[in-house]
């Protein structure tokens, strides 16, 4: 890849995240916090799991 092309390819990306920004943010925050909460049960539960086995 050129220089020409990554400064397209930037612009192009700066347009595309501008107008779809809330969109984009919404969804990805949705998914981190998916994500962490199954993350944190999974914790929660690999820890009651110990506990019950002691």
């Amino acid at each position: 890849m050129t220089a020409r092309m990554v400064t397209v390819k930037l612009n192009y990306y700066e347009i595309f995240n501008r107008e779809n920004n809330r969109i984009f943010l919404l969804t990805r925050f949705n998914t981190l916090m998916t994500f962490h909460i199954l993350y944190l049960f999974l914790s929660f539960y690999k820890i009651f799991i110990q506990i019950f086995k002691i």
